[in-house]
């Protein structure tokens, strides 16, 4: 009977990733999936999704079954920028020539010479270079390594049998990525700097009052490091651990989590997936079922969110202490040599609450 059963797992956080566990045994910044984007975000008619990872210009669409399709944003014929095509019937079509690739980079047609089959070897020879990519959790992912070793297996996942209630906010920082991992598993400088601001922080005793009157005990489990954190005189914990590459969980026994997932964009460009969830009590499920208590809980997650992530995130540069949080939208690539030349001009923040329930 025991052997029908699928192993433990020692996890602090009640979401993991195996991959994880084996990143911190042999690192590597490929062989791992990278949330790039929401679900909601990749389109099926229009204007094409761009962004990039580790600076590699990439673009997002669905193909004529609505599966995600990722592609290199340059387009093997005259390194036109992909993402300034546009998606029709489950194709991208370059603006340049009209050439247009489906499912996997496939090139499947070229206006100026009618006539080709998917077959033709000319179409085979001219395929889009293509990334692993999975929709997994109401989120986008990207295989940073070789297509062809990408595993499913490996992809972060909720603990089965919980309900929660969660957000979804995207944020923007003109910050390297490094800085927010950093940032993300700084515990002390949320009693200084939040000084109990924030209620759910404030019960825990997260303030200046109580800035030498914590302590922090270092673990490690099967899938990161970490440490828990606790004031004195109170007896509810936080729990926050680091999932290699870039992944940062914030936790606790109250059962409200949060899962940073911080994209690395390109130099000093860092885009962070924060999902927040929330345990599934009467309260929330009253809320959940009504479409003007659910406008209410976005606008004031929408307003915690902006307050206390964009503002908390202090880098030093050049020697002097700057406080960093980008006002700027989804970068576009315009070609594999240039610079992010769609200048970052616009402020955005993408919210979106979803009831998330397991069985």
């Amino acid at each position: 009977m025991q052997s029908n059963l699928p192993p433990l797992i020692n996890s602090y956080a009640p979401q993991y990733t195996l991959n994880s566990g084996e990143l911190l045994k042999e690192p590597s910044f490929r062989n791992s999936w990278y949330a790039v984007t929401l679900s909601g975000e990749v389109p099926s008619e229009g204007t094409p999704y761009a962004t990039r990872l580790w600076g590699e210009p990439m673009v997002l669409f669905r193909d004529k079954n609505g599966e995600v399709q990722c592609l290199r944003d340059v387009c093997p014929h005259r390194a036109a920028p992909l993402s300034m095509g546009t998606v029709s019937e489950g194709s991208l079509k370059c603006m340049y020539h009209g050439w247009s690739f489906g499912k996997d980079g496939q090139c499947d047609d070229v206006p100026t010479m009618p006539g080709q089959t998917l077959d033709s070897g000319f179409l085979k020879s001219s395929c889009a270079t293509n990334y692993a990519v999975v929709e997994h959790e109401d989120l986008i992912w990207v295989w940073g390594g070789n297509v062809l070793e990408a595993d499913v297996t490996k992809l972060p996942t909720q603990r089965k049998g919980e309900e929660t209630l969660y957000v979804d906010t995207m944020l923007d920082y003109n910050v390297d990525w490094s800085y927010i991992v950093e940032n993300n598993l700084d515990s002390p400088h949320i009693y200084w700097l939040h000084d109990g601001s924030i209620p759910p922080l404030d019960s825990l005793g997260f303030n200046r009052d109580n800035v030498d009157r914590f302590t922090l005990r270092r673990f490690k489990d099967e899938i990161g490091v970490g440490h828990v954190g606790k004031t004195a005189d109170k007896s509810t914990t936080k729990i926050v651990r680091f999932d290699a590459p870039n992944i940062v969980r914030h936790c606790g026994v109250s059962g409200f989590s949060e899962e940073f997932h911080i994209v690395p964009i390109a130099p000093h460009r860092t885009r962070v997936l924060l999902r927040q969830h929330f345990p599934k009590g009467p309260i929330l499920n009253g809320v959940s079922k009504d479409p003007f208590l659910m406008f209410a809980f976005r606008k004031l997650m929408l307003w915690w969110n902006w307050n206390s992530k964009s503002t908390s995130l202090l880098t030093r540069a050049h020697g002097h202490a700057h406080a960093h949080a980008s006002t700027c939208a989804c970068p576009h690539t315009h070609a594999h040599t240039c610079a992010l030349t769609r200048a970052l001009t616009h402020s955005r923040m993408h919210i979106q609450l979803r009831l998330k329930t397991t069985a």
